[in-house]
């Protein structure tokens, strides 16, 4: 492991099975599983979504991993951690050909990653973009094990079991999981976990899933979800614009419930699916709709924390010299 990714992160896995904790909200207490605990780079479901690629690519003895990815992409920065990990060797495909730098590629670059940007229009066609960079490698596609963007597809549900299963063993009663949706990976991991499941005598299938649309692409996860054959409760309403736009009002919340629990969120993904849970919450209190669980003294809710708040942790980084 390199002197800088020492510096940052304790060897991998940190954590794998980060437990529920109860977590207070302005409309009532519910569960918060802690999957940003997992690891401070690698955490929530990039890990969820990348162990199965991982597992997949040793049982394939493939020593090369090609992934995409944004500037600013957790996804990337994740993958080049994990990847260095495993001991394999890491291709970052780079939107936009111009000269970047900021901390995720300095991190990314300082876990081995090679990076390789192409023009935004090139990135379009994952395909040719993935054909150009090999060429420009001297590899085959036989050589690399490509992992799409984000992590998405059928090896990037793996993961989710780990979760129900470790749900599962608590034996807590659970009724609503809510959740950040951006491409619909953790929703349909999540649904397909849950239905294949069961706790005491209570069947996880009949646990409700709200997927929080964090992103305007609602027919985007719609068919991902149909090609996973998965049905999905995809909630809109919550995008605050679009990616990383947000309101005075949602920062404002954000800012209250860190405070309140002494855990970091991000307006971009966990803490607009936050904010939505707690307007649903009002609004089944105010129904009567929802019972508290009188063992717990807790709503029967999780909420998923998605980890993705390397900004908003706290965590230092090294001054990196160009």
């Amino acid at each position: 492991m390199s002197d800088l990714i020492a510096q940052l992160i304790p060897p991998l896995p940190l954590n794998l099975h980060p437990g529920l904790e109860v977590f207070q909200l302005p409309g009532g207490d519910v569960w918060i599983q802690r999957d940003d605990l997992i690891h401070p780079i690698v955490s929530g479901n990039k890990w969820r979504k990348l162990v199965g690629h991982l597992l997949e690519m040793k049982a394939e003895q493939k020593h090369v991993l090609v992934t995409f990815g944004g500037a600013y992409s957790n996804h990337l920065l994740a993958t080049a951690v994990a990847a260095e990990a495993s001991g394999v060797r890491c291709i970052g495909i780079l939107r936009g050909e111009e000269e970047m730098q900021n901390r995720y590629l300095d991190i990314a670059n300082g876990a081995g990653m090679e990076l390789h940007g192409v023009s935004r229009s090139l990135y379009r066609d994952k395909a040719a973009a993935l054909d150009n960079v090999l060429l420009k490698l001297d590899l085959s596609h036989e050589e690399v094990f490509v992992v799409a963007e984000g992590g998405s597809g059928p090896l990037g549900l793996i993961g989710f079991k780990n979760l129900v299963d470790d749900w599962q063993k608590t034996g807590k009663r659970i009724e609503h999981v809510f959740h950040a949706s951006a491409t619909g990976t953790t929703a349909v991991g999540l649904r397909k976990a849950l239905n294949d499941s069961t706790m005491d005598d209570t069947a996880l299938h009949e646990v409700a899933v709200h997927s929080i649309l964090v992103l305007k692409n609602l027919t985007e996860q719609l068919e991902f979800a149909q090609r996973h054959s998965a049905e999905l409760s995809l909630v809109e309403g919550y995008e605050f614009g679009g990616y990383a736009k947000s309101t005075q009002a949602l920062d404002d919340f954000i800012n209250s419930v860190s405070v309140l629990n002494s855990i970091a969120f991000e307006p971009i993904y966990t803490g607009k699916a936050l904010f939505a849970l707690n307007d649903w919450l009002i609004a089944q209190k105010e129904s009567d709709a929802l019972e508290l669980d009188k063992e717990s003294g807790v709503f029967p809710i999780v909420f998923l924390h998605t980890g993705g708040t390397l900004n908003y942790s706290g965590v230092t980084l090294p001054v990196i010299d160009s």
